[in-house]
């Protein structure tokens, strides 16, 4: 929560203040690929020890996107306001429990139940050209890599059959690293990996691509 109120109050701050530096490049990105959960079913069951639990499945397998703004402010270092949904976990659960035991179960499911990322992101970014480290050819001018570190304001409901449990409503930092290539001035081609480190840790392969407004314009 507190990442968002920060988000909220710099980044209209920042677009309307007329001292922005012209050294600064703008450029935005959309990225949509597939995130995978670290759930399993026997941390489910852990979390539901005190019922006589069959079995669990754990499906962390789904379609997930980032969108973002960047802030350019050297030929290195950059700075990225964003939204990411990583998509839904599904969680089938088997017990054997009594009638009087349904509603409580329902819920205390829902409570137990791994989710995916989903909220404000805000991260530092890296950026090398191949060429910058010494590669050489046509295509080192155009290729680069990002390193990125950041935080995730995250704000995933949880869900069950009956119930609703309690929401996953914190700052978790993620990671990631990517590979980008020019087409030209405005326009990158990126493929990445980003790690989200939250209760249920969470991976997210995806490709996107970016408009880059240069600094020059």
């Amino acid at each position: 929560m507190r990442l968002r109120k920060i988000l909220l109050a710099f980044l209209p701050m920042l677009l309307a203040s007329g001292h922005v530096s012209a050294d600064v490049e703008f450029y935005t990105g959309l990225a949509i690929g597939q995130s995978d959960s670290e759930a399993r079913g026997s941390d489910v069951a852990a979390r539901l020890s005190s019922y006589d639990v069959d079995s669990v499945s754990v499906d962390g397998d789904d379609t997930g996107w980032r969108f973002y703004v960047g802030l350019t402010f050297t030929d290195i270092l950059a700075i990225e306001f964003g939204y990411a949904d990583l998509g839904d976990v599904s969680t089938n659960v088997a017990a054997d429990i009594s009638p009087s035991e349904t509603a409580q179960f329902a819920t205390d499911v829902a409570n137990a139940l791994p989710v995916m990322p989903a909220g404000l992101t805000l991260a530092g970014v890296a950026r090398f050209g191949f060429a910058d480290m010494g590669a050489t050819g046509p295509l080192a001018q155009k290729l680069s890599v990002a390193l990125r570190l950041g935080m995730i304001d995250a704000d995933s409901d949880r869900d069950a059959t009956g119930a609703s449990g309690r929401d996953e409503s914190d700052a978790s930092p993620y990671y990631g690293v990517s590979l980008g290539m020019d087409f030209n001035d405005n326009w990158r081609g990126s493929v990445g990996y980003e790690v989200f480190n939250m209760d249920d840790r969470a991976g997210f392969w995806s490709a996107g691509v970016e408009y880059r407004i240069p600094k020059n314009q």
